[in-house]
């Protein structure tokens, strides 16, 4: 089932990525609770975003597992902006700590965020994740 998933997403990926109005990339991501483990902290987000708020990337997260991922994001403002993502690439372990290696086929994520623009096409951005906290740059086309 998971590499079902993982087929549509990329295909999506792929058919869409020519009609993508911003691109994020990511730059370090920070774990509010460790949970004894140690984590991937660099930021290996690579996400596209329709004018619509649909986005859909891949990523290497933070138990150094690839992982894809299809989202919405609504902005507020220029400055605030809330969603949720669906991914791949976690088992149950990853996200409740026990011994149980079973994959979870869509984790969802919500996530709140804070854009700074720099220039008209250029913006640092910030999100937090449940116990994540990410920075990446925006650039809008």
């Amino acid at each position: 089932m998971n590499n079902v998933l993982k087929t549509i997403m990329l295909l999506t990926i792929m058919i869409t990525t020519a009609n993508a109005d911003s691109l994020y990339t990511g730059l370090h991501t920070f774990h509010i609770i460790e949970n004894g483990y140690d984590y991937y902290e660099a930021n290996n987000v690579l996400l596209y975003e329709l004018d619509n708020g649909i986005n859909f990337g891949k990523m290497t997260n933070s138990f150094e597992n690839e992982s894809y991922f299809l989202g919405y994001r609504h902005k507020f403002n220029k400055y605030m902006n809330a969603g949720m993502l669906l991914a791949t690439g976690y088992t149950q372990n990853d996200v409740f700590g026990n011994d149980v290696r079973k994959s979870i086929p869509l984790l969802p994520m919500p996530f709140v965020g804070l854009e700074l623009p720099l220039t008209k096409h250029v913006s640092l951005s910030t999100q937090w994740t449940v116990i994540v906290i990410n920075s990446g740059v925006i650039i809008s086309f």
